[in-house]
Parts: structure tokens; C-alpha cells; sequence
């Protein structure tokens, strides 16, 4: 099962950080949905919404509006 979660995790990431601009955690949700068949777990006791809430603390996304985006690197 650890694999699974750590798969799923790697996924996720990869899906955020190459997004482009503002995204959605809907959108996010539905796209990782349609990517891993319906599997959509990441870990035993985070959500996708936890997750990206997560990283917004940590400073590495920000939030507006409803919306996220990778905070650029200067």
C-alpha cells in the first residue's frame, strides 16, 4: 500500500508543478481522477484538498480566489 500512496503522490506533485497557470481543485481532482482510474487516494489520511492546502502553507502554491498556482521562483 505504501506504494501506492507514494505513486499517487508523485503523480499529484507532477500534476501541480506543471501546471501553468491558475488551476482549480476540482479540475485537479477530476484530471488525477481520469489518470489513475479512479484511484485517487494519496495517503491513508490526506485528501487532495489537504494536500494542496498543505503546500499553500508551505508557501509553495499560492491561493486566490478558489484558485491556485505555483509560486514562481525568482
Amino acid at each position: 500500500m505504501a506504494k501506492r500512496f507514494k505513486r499517487n503522490r508523485a503523480l499529484l506533485a507532477k500534476l501541480i508543478y506543471n501546471k501553468k497557470d491558475w488551476f482549480e481543485k476540482d479540475s485537479l481532482v477530476q484530471e488525477f481522477f481520469e489518470m489513475r482510474s479512479g484511484d485517487i487516494i494519496i495517503d491513508g489520511s490526506q485528501t487532495i484538498a489537504q494536500y494542496l492546502e498543505e503546500l499553500t502553507q508551505y508557501g509553495a502554491l499560492i491561493f486566490s480566489n478558489g484558485r491556485y498556482r505555483v509560486r514562481i521562483q525568482t
